[in-house]
């Protein structure tokens, strides 16, 4: 995918600058992998998800936390929330709502960042889904 981004060096800059900035973000890597698994299985990306289910074992996720994140069905009720609303923005639903992220205890700033990583991952799954871009041809 990065190679065939870098066909437009500026969308590759785009790209890694938001990816290093939301690293540096408040959410914890794990909750941004668990939120890039939920909008690739939502947007039924399989590149993208298999990137995703790999990042996830690098970071110790086991297959059965995979899973259940796939699916918004984690065993911790707060990120459960942080994951239906993340497939619901990411299907574009009415249903996705910021009240259930500041009930759960989500402060703004975090809000923020579910969002923009949403947004990252649809951006990755529209990518990937192109498939002459894919290739980089």
């Amino acid at each position: 995918m990065v190679r065939a981004l870098a066909q437009s060096p500026h969308s590759l800059d785009g790209y890694w600058r938001l990816n290093h900035a939301l690293a540096e973000g408040k959410l914890p890597a794990k909750l941004r992998e668990q939120i890039a698994l939920v909008v690739a299985h939502t947007n039924q990306c399989e590149y993208s998800l298999a990137q995703h289910v790999a990042q996830a074992n690098q970071l110790g996720l086991s297959a059965e936390e995979i899973r259940r994140s796939r699916r918004a069905r984690t065993r911790d009720a707060k990120t459960n929330k942080a994951l239906s609303f993340a497939r619901e923005l990411a299907a574009r639903s009415r249903d996705a709502s910021i009240q259930s992220l500041s009930e759960a205890g989500y402060d703004q700033a975090e809000i923020v960042e579910i969002v923009a990583n949403v947004s990252l991952n649809v951006f990755e799954n529209h990518f990937n889904d192109v498939p002459q871009l894919a290739v980089g041809s």
